[in-house]
């Protein structure tokens, strides 16, 4: 994403599309255009408000019934946080702990988001191989979607107002 404005335009578009029911996103927080609404003001504020409000500015700016924002907290791989057995088994990992202190976290969406801590980084740290778009996709698929609903509480807010669109 380079820019808001490529994002709103193609939100736009797609709106365009009468048979479209609900169109929504599904962003990495962690890296998103420094143009994107009220993301300048949201510094230091906790991420779990910091998305929520962000969801907010973002639906205002769209203002269309039919648009659903959805920001991860941090970045995809948090989800895959949901079942770390899982995940440790589908990346073929050794150890029983590769991923550092993550019982801290009270839910995998407060996955720290250093620039060391953050979910992909490590991921990457015990499996430099990791590729997010095929690798992500598959352990998510083998993780399943009712425990990482279970586990995500925000996700899961996305994926219940989906199923009423």
């Amino acid at each position: 994403m380079t820019s808001y404005d490529k994002i709103r335009q193609n939100i736009i578009h797609l709106l365009h599309d009468s048979g479209a029911v609900c169109v929504t996103t599904m962003f990495d927080n962690y890296g998103l255009p420094a143009d994107l609404p009220g993301k300048t003001s949201l510094q230091g504020v906790n991420p779990s408000r910091r998305v929520n409000r962000l969801e907010q500015e973002f639906a205002n700016n769209i203002n269309n019934q039919r648009f659903l924002p959805f920001l991860l907290l941090h970045e995809f791989e948090e989800l895959l946080f949901s079942a770390s057995n899982i995940l440790i088994e589908q990346l073929r990992l050794s150890s029983q702990q590769p991923f550092g202190q993550i019982e801290q976290f009270s839910t995998p969406e407060e996955i720290n988001d250093g620039s060391e801590t953050h979910p992909a980084a490590r991921i990457l740290r015990s499996k430099p191989d990791y590729r997010k778009p095929l690798g992500g996709v598959k352990i998510a698929e083998a993780i399943g979607l009712d425990i990482i609903r279970s586990r995500c509480p925000h996700f899961n807010q996305w994926v219940t107002r989906l199923e009423t669109c």
